[in-house]
């Protein structure tokens, strides 16, 4: 039973034209009726990320910044920033470069030096929070990511050039032809994830995601059913479930809706087996000894069985407080 689908943004939910069908809002309040939790994986900024999927934002959960900021609705749940002395090295190592110019994507809203103005479009296709200054002196906030735009749109070119004059404990990813990121080098949208399914006790293979960028790498990583588009970079399509129509042809939202379908007429059927302790010796004042045997074995076969173990709770207790006798909790997916 899927119980998350998390999509990137551009080149994969959205189309050449930065929209997406309006089918997605009736597909959105299906997911919610069948409680399955709907999540933004980008390396957008949260702002814009929330202004797009307005009046539903509130009802989603966003990991922004390629998995630096996770919020649900307008909560932050979790912000990773970048240290200020990285941050100043790497602006120092980045104005070396003519053909780019970089974005500091803060807490409050990202930071474009007045220079590079005339690119706003560009910007605002990305971030609807944001502040053209003339020194960066001028920032009073956390940095969480630095993008990097190549004005020739070939950032492959610039990559491992880059690459070699960071700091230790930052990373440096391409996220399309003319944007790369850094961020802190644990950091990515698989981050996210896992954070969510840690949070609400989710399993991967409760979990479906979709992306066509090496930004989506780790986020198809952490769970089972991993979508890649088909205008995909090969790595992606490489470690995919499956490799789906393209974004012009918007097939995540069609596959969306296939594994809504899928999800009509199952259900979860819990079965509880018990287990009752044997003596194992005598603990003098203390009283006997017991223990369970072969919990182990029955947990590992009921799950070649396909069942999901839930855990125990203990049905009767010995007036020493020992437990007598258990109940193992197992799961399973049926169609009815």
């Amino acid at each position: 039973m899927i119980r998350l689908i998390a999509t990137d943004m551009d080149g994969t939910f959205l189309d050449s034209q930065k929209k997406f069908d309006k089918s997605f809002i009736d597909l959105f309040y299906q997911m919610k009726e069948k409680n399955i939790k709907f999540v933004i994986a980008s390396g957008n900024q949260y702002y814009r990320l929330y202004q797009k999927f307005l009046p539903l934002s509130d009802q989603m959960y966003f990991i922004a910044e390629n998995g630096s900021y996770i919020a649900k609705g307008t909560t932050e749940l979790h912000c990773d920033v970048i240290s200020y002395q990285k941050v100043k090295e790497m602006v120092h190592i980045l104005s070396q470069y003519q053909r780019i110019f970089i974005i500091l994507c803060g807490r409050k809203g990202a930071y474009i030096l007045k220079d590079y103005f005339a690119y706003k479009n560009e910007v605002k296709k990305y971030y609807c929070a944001y502040s053209f200054i003339d020194s960066y002196d001028e920032i009073h906030d956390d940095i969480m990511k630095i993008a990097i735009y190549d004005k020739e749109q070939h950032i492959q070119d610039l990559l491992d050039e880059i690459r070699q004059q960071l700091p230790d404990g930052v990373k440096i990813v391409t996220s399309g032809n003319e944007w790369m990121d850094i961020q802190n080098q644990h950091m990515h949208k698989g981050v996210g994830i896992k954070f969510l399914q840690d949070t609400y006790q989710i399993n991967p293979d409760e979990c479906a995601a979709f992306g066509d960028q090496m930004n989506d790498y780790e986020m198809l990583q952490e769970v089972k059913y991993a979508y890649a588009m088909s205008n995909a970079v090969e790595p992606i399509k490489n470690i995919a479930y499956e490799v789906i129509g393209s974004n012009d042809e918007q097939a995540v939202l069609k596959k969306i809706h296939d594994i809504l379908e899928e999800t009509e007429g199952k259900m979860k059927k819990v079965e509880f087996e018990r287990m009752q302790s044997v003596t194992v010796g005598f603990g003098g004042i203390k009283g006997s000894k017991y223990q369970f045997e072969g919990i182990e074995e029955k947990v590992k076969q009921r799950i070649l069985d396909g069942w999901t173990y839930l855990g125990y709770v203990p049905i009767i207790t010995r007036s020493t407080r020992d437990v007598e006798t258990i109940s193992l909790i197992f799961e399973k997916e049926e169609t009815a």
